[in-house]
């Protein structure tokens, strides 16, 4: 009996998961840009914590490369935090492209005014 009722909780378990995945995209990527912490002004710092899996926020083993539009592109493993200093002020395509551990991928982009006050 106790075997019943563990397959059926583990079943159940996998079709809510299933069920969630279904209702939202897979992977979706998003970032925000911020001022940079340290008073930069060509500086912003970009967070791509609000991206997720299946609904949810991601964990460990994604990789997230930025590209700034202005050079060549930046891989951070498994860090949704970022600060990139911009050469010069004007208005840039960022990039946000997320790989994951499964080889599944989002991407996202925005523009992104930078100028000295």
């Amino acid at each position: 009996m106790k075997r019943i009722a563990l397959t059926l909780v583990i079943g159940a378990a996998i079709l809510a998961f299933a069920a969630g995945c279904r209702l939202n995209a897979p992977l979706d990527a998003c970032f925000t840009v911020l001022p940079d912490p340290d008073g930069q002004p060509l500086t912003r710092q970009f967070n791509a914590a609000c991206s997720t899996y299946c609904g949810e926020p991601l964990g460990v083993g994604y990789i997230y490369e930025w590209h700034f539009g202005d050079g060549p592109r930046i891989r951070e493993h498994s860090n949704a935090l970022t600060t990139y200093a911009f050469p010069e002020p004007g208005e840039f395509r960022v990039e946000l492209l997320i790989i994951g551990w499964d080889g599944e991928f989002a991407r996202t982009s925005r523009w992104v005014l930078v100028e000295e006050p």
